[in-house]
């Protein structure tokens, strides 16, 4: 899970996911420095017809399903939380 401490999103990698350059060129996922990503659980609800986008000032650009599940992160437990 990445930890965006300049916003209100909470997004996570799935995977598969696939990691393009600014030609819109695929390349090797291991480039985006993001993890391995994680298999989506039996628990995550995707919301229909429901997606995002986010660039950063970088340049970097996000965009995926939005849905609910379960957060926890040591002894929080978030039920219901947004994640995209």
């Amino acid at each position: 899970m990445v930890i965006d401490t300049g916003s209100s999103d909470t997004w996570v990698v799935g995977r598969p996911f696939r990691c393009l350059d600014s030609g819109f060129r695929e390349i090797a996922s291991t480039s985006c420095r993001l993890g391995p990503g994680f298999q989506v659980t039996s628990t995550f609800q995707q919301l229909p017809d429901t997606h995002f986008a986010i660039q950063y000032g970088d340049g970097e650009k996000l965009l995926g399903a939005v849905g609910t599940d379960t957060l926890k992160i040591g002894n929080l437990t978030i039920p219901n939380q947004r994640i995209k």
